[in-house]
């Protein structure tokens, strides 16, 4: 999930940077950033860096070297690979 908000945050960066205008967006895409913004503020906080934090030490202790990093690369991965054979 990080991965992906780390794509959001760029987009963003790009729109306010002029890169990219707003209005360009379809009104599908504007729906999609303003639904995932408004579902992951609720899970921000303290709370939530304890979780990653947990969930980062297991995958570590479990021979993920890299971590959250890691997975969030090989869910990455499978969403391109679903989605080049439009799957999803």
């Amino acid at each position: 999930m990080k991965e992906i908000q780390k794509e959001i945050e760029i987009l963003k960066k790009k729109i306010k940077n002029n890169k990219i205008k707003l209005s360009d967006l379809n009104e599908e895409t504007k729906k999609e950033i303003k639904e995932y913004n408004e579902f992951w503020r609720q899970y921000s906080g303290d709370l939530s860096k304890i979780s990653e934090k947990v969930n980062d030490t297991y995958l570590k202790a479990n021979s993920q070297k890299e971590g959250v990093k890691s997975y969030s690369r090989v869910v990455r991965l499978l969403v391109y690979y679903y989605r080049s054979k439009n799957i999803i």
